[in-house]
């Protein structure tokens, strides 16, 4: 199964498979952030000169066994029947 992704032209997208992240980067100004499918999961953002603004645990598993320890849980909650 693959990812399908809208774009505006200012951004660059992977298309990937199902379980692998999905990296975006923006063209212009080089930014980019990585989010993984599994429990919908934004694990990293860089700026365009390339720092780091996320923490990620470094015993954190991106394998899909367990929830991703840091990042930012990307989440939509539904309360009730949908």
């Amino acid at each position: 199964k693959y990812h399908n992704h809208i774009t505006k032209s200012a951004n660059k997208i992977e298309t990937t498979m199902a379980n692998d992240p999905i990296k975006i980067q923006h063209t212009k100004t080089g930014a980019s952030c990585t989010i993984y499918p599994f429990g919908a999961h934004l694990t990293s953002y860089q700026t365009g000169s390339g720092k780091e603004l996320l923490f990620l645990s470094r015993d954190a598993k991106l394998d899909g066994s367990k929830a991703i320890r840091g990042g930012i849980p990307l989440c939509f909650p539904q309360f009730g029947q949908p």
